[in-house]
């Protein structure tokens, strides 16, 4: 398959597919130095969107 198709394809790709790619891209070309931050990144955005999650919750309550 060539880059252009790959390209192509993208599009049809569900959100989780696309993540997953994401993530496998990183793995391949990431140092130990830029693991560790991209951890701390996503703990980070996990703990943001845990909060979003119970703010919505809380407003979804009243």
């Amino acid at each position: 398959m060539s880059f252009a198709q790959v390209l192509e394809e993208l599009p049809a790709l569900t959100r989780p597919e696309r993540r997953e790619l994401s993530l496998r891209l990183f793995e391949i070309e990431t140092t130990t130095a830029e693991a560790d931050d991209i951890a701390v990144c996503e703990h980070s955005a996990a703990m943001g969107f845990a909060m979003l999650d119970a703010m919505e919750a809380e407003d979804a309550a009243q």
